[in-house]
Order: structure tokens, then sequence, then C-alpha cells
């Protein structure tokens, strides 16, 4: 299953609530028939949608086993959570997130492992300069790289690969660093 977002309020006398969603308008919620709503994956009920629609405060989802305001309230904080069989097929040259966790990631330019998906982290745009980061297990630990089309080549979701390049600009700058050091 997929975390969709976070119920952040109640919405209206008749159980709605609003969920925001890091994709914000672009989610698949409209696509969907039920959802699952829950503090973990494990501990997630299943629920039936009758409505998701999009208000700028986030999603506005009613769905037909709550009706009342304080049904609402007691998921206020609740993650929603949908199957990712459920969720339709993404535009060309886009994915899913859990479609890139435990792929292997590989430079372009040597073809050697450079390591495995871990996870994207949002950084936000408060200048241009900020962008999400990817993270990736390595022989040496845990490594992020800037998620730009300068080190993201290509992601292979049918052959599992996610391709990198100009990984050399990172072990420049661990060069030039160490030689700060020494002077």
């Amino acid at each position: 299953m997929l975390n969709l977002g976070t119920i952040t309020r109640i919405h209206g006398i008749k159980g709605a609530f609003v969920v925001q969603i890091a994709s914000e308008k672009d989610s698949s919620l409209p696509f969907l028939k039920s959802i699952y709503i829950g503090s973990s994956e494990k501990s997630a009920k299943a629920y039936s949608i009758l409505e998701a629609s999009w208000m700028p405060s986030g999603w506005k989802v009613q769905v037909a086993e709550i009706t009342t305001p304080e049904e609402a309230q007691k998921l206020i904080q609740s993650s929603l959570f949908a199957e990712r069989g459920a969720l339709p097929a993404p535009p060309e040259k886009e994915y899913y997130e859990a479609d890139l966790v435990g792929l292997p990631a590989y430079s372009s330019e040597t073809k050697e492992l450079f390591g495995t998906y871990l996870y994207s982290e949002p950084v936000g745009a408060t200048n241009h300069f900020q962008q999400d980061r990817w993270w990736f297990r390595t022989v040496s630990g845990e490594f992020s790289i800037p998620a730009v089309k300068r080190y993201i080549e290509r992601v292979d979701i049918p052959n599992g690969k996610i391709w990198l390049k100009n990984l050399s600009d990172f072990a420049e700058v661990s060069a030039d660093s160490s030689e700060d050091e020494n002077e």
C-alpha cells in the first residue's frame, strides 16, 4: 500500500474530512473506489469513497462509513493509504515513489552499481538552489543526490533499474574538502 497523505481536519456536517497530499491537486484520489485509514498500514481499515474533490486547502473526502463530524474527528492525523494496484498508471516518464524503493542504481558512465534507492526527501523550493534529494544505500553508507536531470539520467521501471550520471561531481567535492582539511 501507498501512503497518500494525512487527514488534517473535518469538513462540513456529513463526516467529510480534508486530506493533505504531497501531490496536491494531481492526486489519484478521484480514481479510487476505496481507501484505507489508520495510523499505519497494518492498522488501516477499508473505506468506500463517495466523493474526492480538490479544494485549495487540500482534498475533501467523503466515505460511506463516516457520516458525522464526530466520527470524522476521530480520524484527524490518521494516514490515508491506497493499494498500489488500484492506482492508475502514471504518465510516461513518471512513476510512484513506491516503485523506486529497493531498486538498484547504476552509474551510466561506468555501469557499476552505485547503491539502492531508499526514499525521496522533499527539500522545498524556497529558492532555485534547493531540490528534492534521492537517498541511496551505498557500500559506504547512505548518500543523497539532488533529484535533477543533471544526476538522474533515467528510471527504468520495467527493468528495475535507476541510471545516474555525473557522479564524479560528488567525488570531486569530497576530494576538495579533504584537501582543505590538510592545508
